[in-house]
């Protein structure tokens, strides 16, 4: 690192922080100011050269024989010296045996409490955050480089400026990395909801230090980005939920429908509840502690506790409930945040997004108490006081960004039987066998053997090429029938029945989010009712019949997935049961 002697005003360079005794001056950066380039060149009357003389001039008397100043001290036309330099600044501050922080815009006869102090631009600047927190001793200095008071004599008003508890500002014998330590995610990024940089990607750069961690700088990828990935690198170094805690206003939600788990920007975290409650990490041991989180350029893949939402038809919509506390300062009372979620799968109980980032829930024992500031719309009869059934750990990916939506390629049908508790000699002896083959069914030419019977079966595949767009069914229709012949005792006891299978929307959800996947769904219709096409009642989910029985079994269909051609199908297969057998019925919903 350099350094500016303090009395010759000339850099000297040093391998490590230790090997130096030096102060370190905070500011904000105006016109003038002297660069790397500049401290080369003879000084000038400029106020860039003033102020780094009367900042070494302090640094001299309190017996510093160096300084540390952002402008002059690296050579911002290496990226990698800037890197290096960034990912480094907040043990420099850190290592520091004072920080200077000049207040340009506080004039000298002002006081601490005059609203001028808070409203100085050294509050608002993202670098000055880290500043304000690492080092062990920190100075403030007015326009005229008069003392105006410490971080710790002046705590009380930093803290209402800063949002900073003033633990974090008061003097301790415990370092303030150890401080940072016992502060959630949620909080540290609060104190940086509205704070402002120059450059858009510095919004999250000048955030590292914070939080202990280090990453390459991509000046160029936006703001968004970089903030996306200083949250990738928190999640693979912490297991705090808090992270997930955030939320939007009313105006940006409502953007679009889906989000992903990270955050935009450092505002999401902001205190938005009146400013009483700070999330904080959680005391007391649940079933999810130290469970790692995978962070990847598609997504997050983390444990959280789900519990479905009731009164919710679509079956979609779940609360995650996060591992952490939301508490008053000063309270022992905690409430547990929660996230809406929605499931985007058929197939797939592991993946959701997020929806309504404008609601961050509060829970007391499983009662929603609160669902963000604003529950005064349409949501608040919904959500507040809801009783929630208990939550249970469950491994889900969202997405960063939700990928358009894909279906299965079709249906297909083997000609078999599954059975449940049917004894061999009754098992053994069914066979099913397709009578007609309709234009929509194609016969798929991949023999395979029945295991029950010894013979060759084929199968029949009914793809979505001809048929409407499944993403887009907005209401229930019909895709095929195949009529069937069943066997059960090797010609004694035939049966015919049409299998007719087709989609369905899901019903809608109380938010009003599309639906991300169309359910499909089969009924068992008599051959003269297809013949005559009366097919409308199937069409009503209530008027479907599902089970067909057959001398003393059911006979029942159920919904899975098979791959083709590494292509992915709805499987619709046939499974004999006993009379009476206490079963859900299974259609794939």
């Amino acid at each position: 690192m350099r350094l500016v002697n303090t009395r010759t005003l000339e850099l000297e360079i040093f391998a490590t922080p230790e090997e130096a005794r030096y102060a370190i001056l905070s500011h904000t950066w105006g016109e003038g100011e002297v660069t790397f380039a500049d401290v080369q060149q003879p000084q000038r009357e400029t106020r860039g050269w003033d102020k780094i003389r009367r900042s070494s001039q302090i640094a001299l008397n309190s017996g510093y024989p160096y300084l540390w100043i952002d402008t002059c001290c690296i050579d911002k036309t290496s990226s990698a010296e800037l890197s290096e330099a960034i990912n480094s600044m907040f043990q420099w501050y850190e290592k520091a045996g004072v920080c200077i922080a000049f207040l340009e815009d506080f004039i000298t006869t002002d006081e601490p409490s005059n609203p001028d102090f808070a409203h100085c631009r050294w509050f608002i600047r993202g670098w000055t955050l880290q500043e304000l927190i690492a080092p062990s001793e920190l100075l403030f200095y007015s326009r005229d480089w008069r003392l105006i008071g410490t971080r710790t004599s002046l705590k009380t008003i930093i803290a209402k400026v800063s949002g900073i508890p003033e633990e974090m500002l008061a003097a301790n014998t415990h370092s303030q990395r150890e401080r940072l330590e016992e502060c959630s995610v949620a909080e540290k990024m609060s104190w940086a909801a509205n704070r402002t940089t120059t450059r858009p990607e510095d919004l999250a750069y000048c955030l590292l230090g914070l939080f202990d961690i280090n990453m390459p700088l991509l000046y160029g990828e936006g703001q968004m980005k970089a903030f996306k990935r200083l949250q990738e690198e928190i999640i693979r170094s912490t297991d705090d939920d808090s992270i997930y805690a955030w939320s939007y206003t009313k105006e940006k939600s409502a953007k679009q429908h889906f989000w992903g788990l990270l955050a935009d920007e450092p505002s999401a975290f902001a205190r938005r509840h009146g400013d009483a409650l700070a999330i904080k990490q959680a005391r007391y041991l649940t079933r999810r502690s130290n469970r790692d989180a995978i962070a990847s350029t598609r997504g997050i893949t983390v444990e959280l506790a789900l519990t479905p939402l009731p009164e919710d038809k679509s079956g979609t919509i779940f609360v995650a409930l996060l591992d952490c506390d939301m508490q008053q300062d000063g309270s022992s009372n905690a409430l547990t945040p929660g996230i809406i979620l929605q499931k985007t799968s058929w197939h797939n109980d592991a993946e959701f997004v997020r929806i309504c980032p404008d609601h961050l829930l509060l829970l007391l024992m499983n009662r929603i108490v609160e669902a963000g500031d604003n529950n005064r719309g349409a949501f608040a009869s919904l959500l507040k006081h809801v009783r929630l059934s208990e939550a249970r750990p469950q491994q889900v990916f969202v997405p960063h960004k939700l990928s358009p939506p894909r279906t299965p390629r079709g249906i297909l049908f083997h000609p078999e039987v599954a059975f449940s508790r049917l004894p061999l000699d009754l098992g053994t002896g069914v066979t099913v066998n397709v009578l007609s083959q309709p234009s929509d069914w194609l016969f798929y030419d991949e023999m395979r053997i029945d295991r029950n019977t010894a013979r060759a079966l084929a199968s029949y595949v009914l793809t979505f090429d001809k048929s409407s767009d499944p993403i887009s069914v907005t209401e229930p229709n019909i895709l095929g029938s195949l009529e069937l012949e069943i066997d059960l005792s090797h010609g004694m006891n035939r049966w015919h029945v049409c299998l007719v299978t087709g989609l369905e929307p899901l019903p809608a959800n109380p938010f009003g989010t599309p639906s991300l996947y169309t359910v499909p769904w089969y009924a068992f219709v008599d051959k003269e009712e297809v013949s005559a096409g009366r097919l409308g009642d199937v069409l009503i989910k209530e008027n479907r019949r599902k089970k067909k029985l057959l001398s003393g079994r059911l006979l029942k269909a159920h919904f899975e997935l098979e791959a083709r051609h590494s292509r992915l199908y709805y499987k619709v297969g046939l499974k004999v049961v006993p009379f009476g057998e206490n079963s859900v019925d299974e259609d794939g919903a």
